[in-house]
């Protein structure tokens, strides 16, 4: 966007981090100069616009906020009995 009065840039961008397996849900929104740390689940329709440099964190709202006390993470196993033994399979997978 552009002032016409000043003809000057009102918007400059800025990048978005998002850390190592982040799981993103539906209609969620990443605005510019967010970041997100590694092992989170951002929700649905959440809206991240801030640092968010926890980890194992549930992104929720508009702003995005973690839930407080709880600590999560996902699979891409169906079948997970014990999450610490597979909880971190994903990092022996091959990158797409």
């Amino acid at each position: 966007m552009i002032d016409l009065d000043t003809m000057r840039r009102t918007n400059p961008p800025d990048g978005v981090y998002i850390g190592d397996h982040v799981w993103v849900s539906k209609h969620a929104a990443i605005m510019k100069g967010a970041a997100i740390g590694d092992d989170n689940v951002v929700g649905y329709g959440a809206l991240v616009n801030g640092n968010m440099d926890m980890s194992n964190a549930m992104l929720v709202g508009a702003p995005a906020k973690p839930i407080p006390g709880r600590r999560v993470t996902w699979s891409r196993l169906s079948n997970v009995k014990k999450a610490d033994d597979t909880v971190f399979e994903w990092k022996n997978y091959p990158q797409l």
